[in-house]
């Protein structure tokens, strides 16, 4: 997965080691969310003592209620890694999805209760042990003045 000068989004960030692995990789640009304020903290000053504040805007919040309000630019890339037993599963990679750049990808690690194979968008799924991580991507645009 090509990362470089990529805008990314780090849903349930945690500490943001997947968006700041991202940066280390080459994005431009992260968002991080994550509802905990004192995870988001240590968030903070990961990214502080890596020198990398000025790369991740950290906003504090749900991360389902965020994808439903977002009107700002696509994103590259977004990662989410939510609690195993957060009952919105079943609908991140639809309301991740929308916020895609043609060719962007969603990335979203479950557990193996939550099965996608029958969704639209799916790209692949890996089990690892009792994790799965799973790729969507958004239907490819038609150029303009052709018809599916």
């Amino acid at each position: 997965m090509d990362i470089e000068g990529a805008h990314v989004l780090d849903l349930f960030a945690g500490t943001g080691a997947l968006g700041l692995e991202a940066i280390s990789r080459g994005a431009e640009a992260v968002v991080a969310v994550e509802k905990n304020p004192q995870v988001l903290k240590v968030a903070r000053e990961n990214a502080r003592d890596l020198g990398v504040e000025d790369s991740i805007t950290f906003i504090r919040g749900d991360a389902l209620q965020f994808l439903k309000r977002y009107q700002g630019p696509p994103f590259d890339i977004i990662f989410a890694d939510p609690p195993y037993e957060l009952p919105g599963i079943p609908r991140l990679p639809d309301l991740a999805v929308q916020h895609l750049k043609p060719g962007g990808v969603f990335v979203l690690e479950h557990d193996v209760r939550h099965r996608f194979e029958g969704h639209p968008l799916l790209e692949l799924s890996r089990p690892y042990g009792r994790t799965v991580v799973s790729l969507f991507r958004p239907l490819p645009v038609a150029p303009a003045g052709e018809h599916s």
